[in-house]
């Protein structure tokens, strides 16, 4: 299994315990004992917790944060970005960016699949 950059929509359904996200992210935290996440999407989860004023969402959040790995934007971190599989929204489109995708299920989808492919 290759490292994946988690994005803002698969991060954001993990917390909410999505039953396959959840599945998959310990079958990679098996292997990588971190999930990966850009400055970002750390921006975009923050943002929104604040907005909501959801405080203990985002306590829960800021200590996950701490133990996982929160990749900075640097020219550096963009070289390491550049070898990591990003998997996010951009998976789950036709062809070039068009917007939100409003399939989840078929964004799931290719989640869930894209680690039965590499374990096998």
């Amino acid at each position: 299994m290759k490292p994946c950059l988690l994005d803002t929509d698969i991060l954001s359904l993990f917390f909410r315990n999505h039953p396959q996200v959840v599945h998959c992210c310990n079958l990679y935290l098996q292997e990588y004992r971190q999930l990966s996440f850009s400055l970002i999407t750390y921006y975009e989860i923050l943002s929104g917790l604040k907005h909501r004023d959801a405080q203990k969402q985002l306590d829960k959040f800021l200590e996950f944060s701490q133990g996982n790995q929160i990749l900075l934007l640097t020219d550096k971190s963009v070289t390491i970005s550049a070898k990591i599989w990003l998997f996010g929204l951009c998976d789950a489109m036709d062809g070039g960016y068009k917007g939100w995708n409003p399939y989840i299920e078929r964004h799931l989808a290719i989640f869930v699949n894209s680690f039965r492919s590499r374990a096998n």
